[in-house]
């Protein structure tokens, strides 16, 4: 024997990996690929080996599933911020010596003045995680139609539909009503025996959706049907037009040697002969049967067949006997219209499907890689590809031996893989070995094309860390012997692009013993045929089950014996059930080890069942509880809910209730007052009162399967409340249940079966495809010998010529052949990743059948398990010292008393509090909703202010008002002052002063917007800004002159002096010195508004009343927009406008005051100077708070006239500030707060 192939692949090393270009990288099975992609993102992040450091959003991680994401996400987050930590020399790694050898080579790379700006990167891309481009293929495609929707020609605003099926039965179902309801009858015929219906057609449409290009599409069945028969007919005509003679020929040449005795009485005797004939004559006199249906005859009235009877082995010749041999494929060969029927439905339907989809707005999986694939063909420039490199530099594809044509002719596209680009890199990670999942459409020979296409930059994960050293030894030699093979271990025949290479292995530091010895790694179980004949399936089923389940019978019975278990650093852990998995191929196998495992007292979950909630024993006793409740007055159906298993009525309880008159009413009444129930509150609230009052829940658990027939029941509630939102009424609610009882609904992914939890200490028994990616410590193999071979009669059969992708509807033998052939590699591709699941032991069942298997072919050439020589073929394995025969313990029944594993269960904690979700995100007015009326401070305000708290003032006449008393009042008028200001500003102040009609085109489209201005017929306006004792409301001429008062009102204020020791104004303020409506966010953190309030009050007219702000408790966010700030002389302002309207008119700085300690402005103007306090800090050089910091300027703009000109200038205490920056951050001290 010799050593197995190795190509030429390169050991990947971490830090020397090239991080540009085309790279593949092959990472056995166990062998740290997530790993291995989270180092390569750290030095992506810290542009250690690239050109720049990259963050998250620019870093491409495409996986294919959902949860792999999700995992593959949590794993780089978390190194990203050990290695933050590890680089600034913050983890407790560094003291005990254990710090990642990955880290300690990679901080190396940089010197110690740069490891705290390597450490600001890893923590910069941890905050950026949630925007990283990690995501499964579709994810992707989606968010690149959408973000390039342009180039793409994606619609801006798409559906992305998950479930397609009910869309795709209502194309059918047109195409099924258009093209086949209008045939004839005897056409109509054809096609039922064919199709049957619709759902049977679309089945066998969807597999040849996308690979209609490798077809021509046919004629329609109305034109089809009628050629195709007239061509079958004449045909058949032909085949049976010599018969007519043949018959009477062949009866009398063997008639004749049965009378002779020429023959074996017991293969061929003349009433035999004589049904057949009879059988044939009837069908060359029928033009239209097909089938003579001669059972035996077929064969037996063939130049072999007849061989076999005739005693001297030389039959009479004849051409009847060469006719017979080719019957049956010629009469299959006959023209069907079969092929061309489903090909015209897949045509039309791929094409009414795609308009459904357009006119819906929808896309669906396929479709979102479709449409990407088209975009980039259509590309011819390259612009699209050119920012898709742009926007994600560098791209890492996981699991890529999954990949299909169309993934890998996208990123092709986009990156170009032969060229090897040094403006970009794209990363292939993945393991040919592991390329199990062809029906989803994974291509391996896509992965094979990506292979040749980075030829010479190919990589290799050379350790594996999960297995023990035996474990991964045994699985070597297994491939390593297969691999001799002519076509290699994986069926291939081109070792330059599959085979198979020893990898190392670390080991682990625990021990599988088995009565406190050492268990071998791998074991193979075998059944000889007593009779040197294969074994059916049915006899591997039950022969493998048995012997797999007393195994594990007798391991769990030494767990509890405590001799079987690990030992790790000289400690004993006892084998649970939960170390232990079954690999079954589907749920027939599955079924078949439940059922043994059971009759071992050991319970088992199916973790591959799909199975709907509705197949749930209980569901029918649902049913029957609904219609009793729904019609309460049928007494029969009352019968039966209480006749159902899980009321648990015991035979003399029903037969006291068909005795007991009184009793039997009160059943009715209770199931009265379910039915209001029902439609008072809802079928949830009905049922739950019901499982109540008989004791369902108590019941259900005293029984074996307790709790998952409880949680059936209560999913399947849920599933009745959901549909009840839509379903009109209890009838069609019964309905909805009854036909998905029956099979005939739609299942939905929410109507599976839930997980217990359980099921996480019980025996797994999982399908191999959704093992993959997961690890048991012992793995159980018992039907590895079953396969299922290709079927050539139920195509499509896919198969690749020269790599290319082949769909045939109808095979010959040399295209079944090769698909076979790819069945077969595939298969050996499945026992790969069934053996490397297994971290300590694996047992393999093994019995010779009639299928080529993978396991078989391990063994040898031909692929079968031999029925006289299995031990031949075993012994080349056994000669390595980790793999043995076990005993095959079939016969046995070991009954085992399994402890729980679950541990006692702790008591649960108690809440002696109410819990409050204080986190949120508060603002000025927030703090201002309810203030304080019944506090000591605002009754003293009452009393002091009155008069500037209410509006008591005789309406005066409007000749005496000034635009800016008379001007509306309200929250409206004040909305519209600050936009017309936030305006102004955006075009300049100081332009506006110096073209003052500029006012006009802000205030047009702005006082109509909040109804100030009302355009009347004849282009005459009617002005409404007027206060209410205006009214009627005047007219103007024309626009202009409705806009005059307010145009001057505002020159007016634009000039007005900011401070009343003069000096600036709006209009004397430099572009680029202001900026209108600043939007801050503070961090707040255990701050109450109490607190707020008292250190406000002590630095801001401390002397004064005030009402009380709302109590409350602030954590999270305080957000706000200042309306102007401003710099002056060095100082930076805000400016806020307020419209407050003062009855008397009088805006001295006395009623001014008053104004603000009204509406709390004075903790407004302390809370915007803490953010323009924070904004400096952030972003002015320099910044000192005592020269920079100036304070708040409150204009209330209706003020104009008097001596203040409406501005207050209010000087913020830097202490205040101080203080109240540090009681917003949670830092101001019990003691310091005690003070205030």
């Amino acid at each position: 024997m010799t050593d197995a192939i190795t190509p030429a692949i390169t050991n990947l090393d971490l830090l020397s990996f090239p991080l540009s270009g085309s790279q593949l990288i092959e990472a056995s099975a166990g062998t740290g690929k997530t790993f291995t992609i989270a180092a390569l993102y750290l030095r992506l992040v810290l542009g250690h080996g690239c050109e720049k450091a990259l963050l998250p959003p620019d870093i491409l991680v495409v996986t294919f599933t959902e949860a792999a994401t999700q995992e593959l996400t949590e794993r780089i987050g978390q190194r990203l911020a050990d290695a933050a930590r590890y680089f600034r020399e913050q983890t407790d790694s560094l003291k005990t010596g254990l710090a990642d050898p990955f880290l300690q080579s990679l901080r190396s790379e940089f010197t110690p003045e740069q490891w705290p700006h390597c450490a600001y990167q890893l923590e910069l891309a941890v905050q950026y995680l949630d925007e990283a481009a990690i995501s499964t293929i579709h994810g992707w495609c989606n968010k690149v139609l959408a973000e390039f929707a342009l180039s793409s020609g994606y619609l801006f605003e798409q559906n992305l539909v998950t479930d397609v099926e009910q869309l795709q039965l209502d194309v059918i179902r047109d195409y099924w009503r258009n093209f086949y309801y209008p045939l004839p009858e005897e056409h109509i015929a054809t096609v039922w025996q064919l199709l049957q219906n619709p759902e049977t057609l679309r089945k066998k449409i969807l597999p040849l959706i996308s690979h209609l290009a490798l077809f021509t599409e046919p004629a329609t069945p109305a034109l089809l049907l009628p050629e195709l028969k007239a061509q079958r007919k004449q045909k058949l005509a032909e085949l049976k037009a010599p018969w007519n003679n043949w018959v009477s020929e062949i009866r009398i040449l063997l008639h004749g040697a049965i009378e002779r005795k020429e023959v074996d009485g017991r293969k061929l005797q003349a009433r035999y002969l004589d049904s057949w004939l009879a059988k044939l004559v009837v069908w060359i006199t029928d033009a239209d049967m097909v089938d003579p249906d001669l059972q035996t005859g077929q064969s037996r009235l063939t130049p072999q067949g007849l061989s076999e009877a005739f005693k001297d082995k030389t039959p009479p010749n004849h051409p009847a006997f060469e006719a017979m041999a080719k019957l049956a494929d010629e009469l299959a060969a006959l023209p069907d219209p079969q092929q061309d029927l489903v090909l015209h439905a897949a045509f039309w339907f791929a094409r009414r499907f795609h308009q459904l989809q357009l006119e819906r707005s929808e896309l669906g999986f396929d479709e979102l890689l479709s449409r990407l694939q088209q975009a980039l063909q259509k590309d011819e420039g390259g612009l699209l590809a050119e920012r898709l490199r742009r926007k994600f530099p560098l791209a890492l594809i996981d699991e890529f031996q999954d990949t299909d044509p169309v993934q890998y002719q996208l990123f092709d596209a986009i990156y170009q893989l032969n060229q090897n680009r040094t403006d970009c890199g794209i990363l292939l990670i993945g393991d040919p070995k592991q390329a199990i999942y062809a029906f989803r459409g994974a291509d391996i020979y896509s992965y094979l094309a990506a292979k040749q296409a980075t030829a010479g930059r190919h990589f290799q994960l050379p350790k594996n860390f999960r297995s023990t050293i035996e474990m991964v030894s045994a699985v070597n030699h297994l491939f390593s012997y297969a691999e001799q093979r002519a076509l290699g271990a994986f069926v291939l025949g081109r070792p330059d692009l599959l085979s198979f290479y020893p990898v190392e292995a670390q080991g682990r530091k625990e021990r599988f013993m088995v009565e406190q010895h050492p268990a071998t790694a791998l074991e193979f179980c075998i059944k000889e045929s007593p009779d040197g004949k294969a074994f059916s399936k049915a006899a591997c089923l039950t022969e493998m089950a048995q012997a797999c389940a007393e195994q594990i019978a007798v391991f769990l019975t030494g767990s509890a014996a405590g001799h079987t278990g690990f030992v790790k650093e000289g400690e004993f852990t006892a084998l649970q059930t939960s170390d232990i998995a079954v690999l079954v191929n589907n749920q027939q196998e599955a079924n078949a080890i439940k059922k043994a495992l059971a009759e071992r007292d050991l319970a088992s979950v199916y973790l591959s069942d799909k199975g709907a909630v509705f197949e749930s024993p209980v569901a029918l006793d649902l049913l029957l509880w609904l219609r009793a409740c729904a019609e309460p007055q049928r007494e029969a159906l009352v019968r039966s809910a209480l006749s159902s298993w899980s009321l648990s009525l015991n035979y003399s309880e029903l037969e006291q209730l068909l005795q007991d008159e009184l009793l039997w009413e009160q059943q009715l009444a209770r199931f009265a007052s379910y039915q209001a129930l029902w439609q008072q509150q809802g079928v949830l609230v009905m049922l739950w009162q019901l499982m109540r009052d008989f004791a369902v829940a108590e019941f259900l658990q005293q029984q074996p399967s307790g709790e998952r027939l409880l949680t059936d029941i209560l999913h399947l509630a849920e599933l009745l409340q959901q549909r009840s939102m839509d379903l009109e009424g209890p009838a069609a609610l019964i309905r909805y249940l009854a036909e998905h009882l029956a099979g005939q609904g739609d299942l939905a992914a929410e109507q599976q079966k839930l997980r217990l939890e359980s099921d996480e200490a019980l025996i797994k028994i999982v399908t191999i495809h959704k093992s993959k990616g997961l690890e048991y410590p012992l793995v159980f193999l018992p039907f590895i010998a079953l396969a299922r071979a290709v079927d050539a009669n139920k195509g499509p059969v896919i198969y690749h010529q020269d790599g290319e992708l082949t769909v045939v509807l109808q095979a010959n033998e040399q295209q079944a052949q090769q698909a076979e052939r790819e069945r077969l590699a595939e298969d050996m591709r499945k026992l790969y990743v069934a053996l490397t699941r297994a971290r300590h032991y694996c047992w393999v069942g093994l019995m010779p059948v009639k299928e080529h298997s993978a396991i078989g072919y391990l063994l040898s050439d031909d692929a079968l398990v031999s029925p006289v020589a299995l031990q031949e073929q075993l012994s080349p394995l056994l000669t390595q010292p980790h793999i043995r025969l076990a005993d095959n313990l079939s016969e046995q029944r070991t009954q085992v008393a399994v402890l729980d594993q679950a541990g006692e269960l702790l008591p649960y904690a108690q809440m002696n509090r109410s819990v409050k979700e204080l986190w949120w995100i508060a603002s000025y007015s927030a703090l201002l909703e309810q203030h304080q009326h019944d506090s000591k401070a605002a009754e003293l305000f009452q009393e002091l202010a009155p008069e500037q708290l209410q509006d008591d003032s005789e309406p005066q006449e409007p000749e005496a008002l000034t635009i800016a008393q008379g001007f509306v009042r309200g929250s409206q008028a004040g909305t519209f002052l600050h936009d017309v200001l936030e305006w102004g500003a955006a075009q300049g102040f100081e332009q506006l002063q110096q073209q003052p009609d500029l006012w006009q085109q802000g205030l047009k489209p702005l006082m109509q917007k909040y109804g100030l201005l009302q355009q009347l017929p004849e282009d005459k306006w009617q002005i409404r800004y007027w206060a209410e004792q205006q009214a009627p409301y005047p007219e103007a001429e024309d626009l202009s002159s409705a806009l005059v008062p307010v145009q001057q009102w505002l020159t007016q204020l634009i000039q007005t002096p900011l401070w009343q020791t003069g000096g600036a104004s709006l209009s004397t303020l430099k572009e680029g010195s202001y900026r209108a409506e600043l939007e801050f966010w503070l961090a707040v953190q255990h701050c109450s508004s109490a607190q707020l309030d008292a250190l406000v009050q002590q630095y801001l007219w401390p002397e004064l009343p005030r009402p009380a702000l709302r109590t409350t408790q602030l954590q999270g966010m305080l957000k706000g927009f200042i309306d102007l700030t401003l710099e002056q002389d060095g100082r930076y302002w805000v400016l806020d406008y307020k419209s407050n309207y003062i009855a008397d008119g009088q805006y001295d700085s006395h009623a001014l005051i008053q104004q603000m300690l009204a509406h709390r402005y004075d903790v407004q103007a302390a809370l915007y100077a803490v953010a323009i306090h924070r904004l400096l800090q952030s972003r002015l050089a320099g910044y000192q708070a005592n020269e920079h910091l100036g304070g708040a300027l409150y204009w209330f703009l209706r003020g104009g006239e008097a001596t203040t000109k409406g501005v207050l200038a209010v000087d913020i205490p830097l202490e205040l500030v101080n203080k109240l920056d540090a009681l917003l951050q949670g830092q101001l001290v019990a003691k310091e707060l005690a003070n205030v």
